[in-house]
C-alpha cells in the first residue's frame, strides 16, 4: 500500500501539471479572478510540488543508507559477546563476574534486531521505527554495561583485537553513533514528507484542493456540458493520508 501512494503522490504532481496545460490552451478565457487560480500561481505552486517530491524521493535512499549501515555494523554481535563471554571465563575472574557479564549476555542475545538484512535504496521508510529503534538503542545499552564490567577487570585481556577492551568499547560508541545517525535521516525524511503533504493536501490551498476549483473555474466558464469541462474533469487526483 505504501509503494502504491508513493505513485500516487508523483501521479497527482503530474496531473496538476497535466491541467494547467490544458486551461493554458484556453487562453483570455481562462482568467479567473482568484489569484491562487490563475496561471502564474498554478505554476509556482506546481514548481514548489515537484521540488518538494524529488526532494523526498532523494532523501529515501539516505534514510535506509543509515539504516543498512546500522545493519551491517550491529550484524552478529550476539554472537560476538557470546565470545567475550568465552574469553572472560578463561581470564581468571570470579565467578561471580562471570555471572554478571552472562546475566548482561542474556539480554544481548534476547534483543537481537528484527529488520531485514538490507534494505533497497528507494524502498519508503516504515510509518515508525519506534520499535526496531528501541530494540536497537537496548542493545547498545547491554554492550555499553558489558564494557564498563570488562573495564573493571584487569585479568581480561585476550590476544584476538576484536576482543579487546578498546575494541569493543570503540564499536559500542559506533552503535550509539548508527542509532542516532538512522534517528536524524529518519527525522529528515519525516520533515519533508510533512511539507509533501502540505503542498498536496493542505485542505484549502494544497494541489489537489486547488485543483478541483480549477476545474469548477473551467466549468463556470464553458458549462458543464462542454468538451474543456468535461477534459479537465477526467484528469483524476486522490488524498492520501498517512496512518
Amino acid at each position: 500500500m505504501a509503494k502504491q501512494n508513493e505513485t500516487g503522490h508523483a501521479v497527482n504532481v503530474e496531473n496538476f501539471h497535466k491541467l494547467i496545460q490544458y486551461v493554458t490552451t484556453y487562453g483570455l478565457d481562462y482568467s479567473p479572478s482568484n489569484p491562487e487560480l490563475q496561471l502564474p500561481q498554478l505554476t509556482a505552486q506546481h514548481t514548489a510540488a515537484e521540488n518538494v517530491q524529488q526532494t523526498l524521493t532523494d532523501q529515501v535512499p539516505l534514510f535506509n543508507a543509515a539504516r543498512n549501515a546500522r545493519l551491517e555494523l550491529f550484524e552478529n554481535s550476539d554472537k560476538l559477546a557470546t565470545r567475550v563471554i568465552n574469553a572472560l571465563e578463561v581470564s581468571g575472574v570470579s565467578k561471580e563476574v562471570v555471572k554478571d557479564a552472562k546475566t548482561i549476555n542474556n539480554k544481548i542475545q534476547g534483543r537481537r534486531a528484527s529488520e531485514p538484512q538490507q534494505v533497497p535504496a528507494n524502498t519508503p521508510p516504515p510509518n515508525s521505527i519506534s520499535a526496531s529503534q528501541k530494540s536497537y538503542v537496548q542493545m547498545a545499552q547491554h554492550w555499553a554495561a558489558l564494557v564498563a564490567l570488562l573495564e573493571n577487570q584487569p585479568a581480561y585481556n585476550p590476544n584476538q583485537p576484536e576482543l579487546k577492551v578498546e575494541a569493543l568499547d570503540q564499536m559500542q560508541q559506533d552503535m550509539n553513533a548508527a542509532n542516532e545517525a538512522v534517528n536524524t535521516a529518519y527525522a529528515q525524511y519525516e520533515e519533508v514528507l510533512t511539507r509533501r503533504d502540505e503542498v498536496l493536501y493542505e485542505p484549502t490551498g494544497g494541489v489537489v484542493a486547488v485543483a478541483a476549483l480549477v476545474k469548477k473555474q473551467v466549468k463556470a466558464i464553458y458549462g458543464a456540458d462542454s468538451p474543456q469541462f468535461r477534459a479537465t474533469n477526467a484528469i483524476n487526483f486522490k488524498t492520501f493520508k498517512r496512518k
